[in-house]
């Protein structure tokens, strides 16, 4: 929509030309058919509030205006196998499941390379098998999310080379790497997650841990 278009209809909602209900139905970034497919899916949602708690099924009688602000999305346990492109659209969420939907790191870095996550502060990405016969790692992201706190990579195939650039996600303070086959620590660089406050390297391949 452009900008001219906009104003127009703001000031035409403002002055009562134009129905809000319609206008939100008419620029939401969701469509009906989105919605349905959610819907099919078995897609759960936390609409209000800043808590993590999925609380709703995505209904397909639901409106788009309903998800524009969803800051819960939870799709654990979907076989997904790629991500769907309405997932781009949630661009409040806080918080996303993905945890045990088939994705491979393919997927995941459509998912790290897009913008339309600026606010997401926890990601669960766990019993993916993302590096099953591969050799990208973190390093190959070009946009990692900027304010994310909690990240889940658990059993997700990964060998300590998988989980290199993972210091790039800054603002990173809760970490779980556990049942993965990592070797030895150096080339996570730890150390330069300045914020880390927890992290979980259980039932890995290490020897020793100084």
């Amino acid at each position: 929509m452009s900008k001219l278009l906009f104003l127009i209809l703001f000031f035409n909602i403002l002055y009562g030309d134009v129905d809000y209900e319609i206008f939100i139905e008419k620029t939401a970034p969701f469509s009906q058919s989105d919605i349905v497919k959610m819907a099919k899916l078995g897609a759960v949602v936390a609409l209000d509030g800043e808590g993590y708690q999925a609380d709703e099924k995505v209904k397909s009688s639901m409106k788009p205006k309903d998800l524009i602000d969803a800051k819960l999305l939870d799709l654990h346990g979907i076989n997904l196998q790629v991500i769907p492109s309405w997932l781009f659209r949630f661009q409040n969420l806080r918080y996303l499941n993905l945890s045990n939907t088939n994705i491979n790191i393919t997927e995941v870095k459509k998912l790290l390379n897009n913008n339309a996550f600026k606010k997401l502060d926890v990601l669960i990405l766990s019993n993916n098998l993302l590096f099953e016969d591969s050799n990208e790692s973190f390093s190959d992201f070009t946009n990692i999310l900027p304010v994310l706190n909690v990240l889940d990579l658990s059993n997700t195939g990964g060998r300590a080379l998988n989980y290199k650039g993972i210091d790039n996600i800054k603002n990173l303070q809760e970490l779980n790497l556990g049942h993965n086959t990592i070797d030895k620590l150096e080339p996570l660089r730890l150390d330069r997650l300045k914020n880390l406050q927890k992290i979980e390297l259980s039932f890995n391949q290490l020897e020793m841990i100084d």
